[in-house]
């Protein structure tokens, strides 16, 4: 047995609530020959109906994760068919080495787990499905079903029953998120405004000890706008005089979710006026400058919804914790690693109309 990860992901279904249709997508083979189209076994020995998860007593068959596999396979796939080429899928590009598909096969997973659970614990919050979320889950299933071929549903394991499943789902999902995190407040301490120019050295982390000529030449600018805006106190002036433009950013020290966290914590050394030495961020791969200021008005609120949202996100994962204490989940990996995006879902056309 597992326990569920700690890990809140993004939910990937909103997607199937804001695109009804995969127009004509059907699965193709990325072989350069295929076997005749009555012989090809769409699943490779797959049954739809095979039980791929448990959570508790919940058993999730397996096209209910297929499906969501290859929906999200769908709307993504030519964009990150054009930065990877065909392989795309099973690149090692992420931290770890792992791969596109290692990733969304596990957020796959975890969304189905968390699925069960607030079904399971729906009533503790009072959530239910009203008839006008029923009509609107009905009418984006039959939109989704005129949409598509029967050959592209075929390629997904689609059916009424499975889709509706997951709307529902969904739908439950996040009201049960919404009643955890409704009352959640965020203490707020002092906010801190700060202007910074950033710029990157490209997909490799610069070597300080020896830069290559294009890095030199960043680094050398950067010195430059360092010591003009530390002589004359205005960052955005000596910035714009090098040809870089700088942006502002307000945050609260305690907000773990800032994608600049790093640049605040360089950023919380210093007094108001007070401008930043050349800084390497994010593993040598970028270089920064920035100047505390007057914390700005008009980006304060937004600070203020970042650092609410860290808190929400902390209460989730608080009580997820708590339901995993009570029940566990368990993949059966022998049926969940032998689905992959090897086939492409790729644009069908009906010969008919060519």
């Amino acid at each position: 047995m597992k326990k569920l990860k700690k890990k809140v992901m993004g939910v990937i279904l909103a997607a199937v609530l804001a695109v009804s249709a995969v127009p004509g997508w059907a699965e193709e083979s990325t072989k350069e020959t295929a076997a005749p189209k009555e012989a090809i076994d769409p699943y490779n020995g797959l049954d739809p109906e095979t039980v791929v998860l448990t959570v508790g007593e919940d058993q999730v068959p397996l096209k209910k994760a297929y499906f969501l596999l290859k929906f999200q396979q769908a709307i993504v796939q030519e964009m990150q068919k054009g930065v990877y080429g065909n392989l795309w899928y099973r690149l090692p590009i992420y931290e770890g080495d792992r791969t596109f598909q290692d990733n969304m096969k596990e957020s796959i997973m975890n969304l189905l787990v968390r699925m069960s659970l607030a079904r399971q614990h729906q009533e503790e919050y009072g959530v239910s499905i009203s008839d006008k979320e029923n009509e609107q889950i009905e009418k984006t299933v039959e939109t989704f079903f005129a949409g598509n071929s029967d050959k592209a549903l075929e390629a997904m394991m689609a059916d009424k029953e499975i889709l509706t499943e997951i709307l529902t789902d969904y739908t439950i999902l996040s009201k049960v998120i919404t009643s955890i995190t409704k009352g959640v407040k965020a203490g707020e301490s002092e906010a801190k405004t700060y202007s910074y120019v950033y710029a990157s050295f490209g997909d490799k982390a610069v070597d300080l000890n020896d830069p290559d000529e294009s890095a030199g030449t960043l680094i050398e600018n950067f010195q430059n706008i360092h010591d003009k805006a530390a002589a004359g106190g205005n960052l955005d002036q000596a910035a714009a005089e090098a040809g870089y433009p700088t942006a502002l950013h307000t945050y609260f020290a305690e907000d773990e979710s800032d994608q600049l966290a790093e640049l605040n914590q360089i950023m919380d050394q210093l007094e108001q006026g007070e401008v930043s030495e050349v800084s390497y961020v994010g593993n040598n791969h970028g270089i920064f400058i920035g100047r505390r200021q007057e914390v700005d008005p008009d980006s304060l609120e937004s600070a203020k919804q970042s650092l609410l949202k860290n808190e929400q996100l902390k209460q989730l994962k608080k009580t997820i914790q708590q339901w995993t204490q009570e029940s566990t989940y368990q993949i059966k990996d022998e049926i969940w690693s032998q689905v992959t995006m090897e086939k492409a879902i790729a644009a069908y056309q009906d010969p008919s109309k060519e």
